[in-house]
């Protein structure tokens, strides 16, 4: 008896294998009335769908075979698995690959045996659909290319399960978040009863937020809607589940930002301030950014210098440039956005420059009155408050710092965060 080879790639054909999570799962009628067709078909009384693991063969559909795995040393689906062809065995005894085989010289008798290879999508071979009989015999061509059609189908049922695996991981992702905006809406309630005697500014900010956050809220809901009552076809669901990540990401963004602002506003007091490391924060947001940067084609660039220090509050410089950033990656699409220093005699200038579509001279003269709110889409048609700005500068002066901003259409903006030095007390 000769022992099958492995595979040159077997160690990425069992976790092909393992995606489709379909080891040791119960009998599906699908799958059992394949085999009975190929049964028919063939003329033979056993017919079995195998997936050969790393140290057996288990069977998925049996016809006429009371054995649920056997040990991938005798397995004939072993042999199989090594080509894209049909593999026919006229008479086991007088192959010296199984005439000494276990199965062969004892029960269950094995004479003949032809079995198609299961190949996926990405060309890997997990196991064989096949016919066996207890005397030799051969299949004709119209059975041998029913048998390849058939395999062919086991391959479109196993591709349809891994397909209804990551629809149903994605729909879990969605819920997940879902549950994160519930608690974080939660939240905002709180802060909003906190904040009921604030200025008119507040006031008209929070107005913002509760009319954007509508948008992909509704959105959510009915895109839930729509996949919870089974009417979306499985085709689109990888179309459903990313406009339901985006979605989510927008009104998680307005959230955070929402929260981050209130509670600074709660505070009532100027951050404490020290000592911080400017080029390590950029890295940090720029991290952060990157999927979303690279998505649209932008390349990100931190030219501080790594030992550049700063007098501030981390937790205040970090709102303030996931906010900036986020709104030149919205306004750029394959360009580059450069983070910079410039060095003053009382301050540090910490420049944000992007190569995006920049801003036309009217909407740049209203940008911090909220009366006058300019509603922006970015290039990807991203939906955005304004809020972001209005809270990075005012978290930036509650820090003694300011923002300049510069824009020309078609060129670009650049974003100037300044950052006042320590004040030098007198020896």
């Amino acid at each position: 008896m000769e022992k099958a080879p492995l595979p040159p790639n077997e160690d990425l054909r069992l976790l092909a294998l393992q995606r489709y999570q379909l080891l040791d799962t119960g009998s599906e009628e699908q799958f059992d009335d394949i085999v009975k067709l190929a049964s028919q078909i063939c003329n033979t009384p056993v017919s079995l769908i195998s997936l050969v693991d790393s140290k057996r063969q288990w069977f998925k559909a049996r016809k006429n075979f009371s054995i649920p795995e056997i040990s991938r040393e005798y397995a004939f689906c072993a042999h199989t698995i090594l080509s894209d062809e049909l593999l026919v065995i006229e008479d086991a005894t007088a192959d010296d690959r199984f005439k000494n085989n276990p199965l062969v010289t004892g029960d269950p008798d094995i004479r003949f045996y032809a079995g198609a290879p299961l190949i996926t999508h990405d060309q890997y071979r997990l196991g064989a659909l096949c016919v066996i009989d207890r005397i030799p015999r051969n299949l004709s061509d119209h059975q041998k290319f029913a048998l390849k059609v058939l395999a062919g189908q086991v391959v479109k049922l196993l591709e349809l399960r891994y397909q209804n695996l990551k629809l149903a991981k994605s729909l879990q992702t969605v819920s997940l978040q879902k549950k994160r905006i519930q608690s974080l809406l939660q939240e905002r309630v709180k802060l909003t009863e906190e904040l009921a005697k604030t200025s008119h500014t507040k006031d008209q900010m929070l107005s913002i937020v509760a009319h954007d956050l509508r948008s992909p809220l509704h959105t959510l809901q009915n895109l839930l809607m729509l996949m919870s009552a089974k009417k979306a076809p499985l085709q689109d669901a990888e179309k459903y589940t990313t406009a339901l990540g985006k979605s989510v990401k927008n009104a998680i963004n307005l959230l955070e930002n929402l929260l981050e602002w209130g509670r600074i506003q709660l505070e009532g007091q100027e951050p404490e301030k020290q000592q911080v490391n400017l080029h390590a924060i950029v890295e940090q947001q720029l991290s952060v950014l990157q999927n979303a940067a690279e998505e649209k084609g932008n390349v990100l660039r931190n030219l501080i210098p790594q030992d550049t220090e700063s007098y501030g509050n981390t937790t205040s410089l970090n709102i303030v440039l996931r906010n900036l950033l986020i709104n030149a990656n919205k306004f750029t699409a394959g360009g580059v956005i450069s983070i910079f220093l410039e060095q003053k005699p009382d301050a540090k200038w910490l420049v944000i420059q992007d190569t995006g579509v920049g801003m036309e001279p009217a909407v740049l003269a209203h940008l911090f009155d909220l009366n006058k709110k300019q509603n922006r889409s970015g290039t990807n048609n991203e939906k955005g408050s304004g809020l972001g700005l209005h809270m990075s500068r005012e978290v930036l002066q509650q820090m003694g710092g300011s923002l300049l901003i510069e824009s020309s259409e078609g060129k670009g903006t650049i974003v100037t965060v300044i950052l006042p030095e320590a004040k030098k007390t007198g020896s």
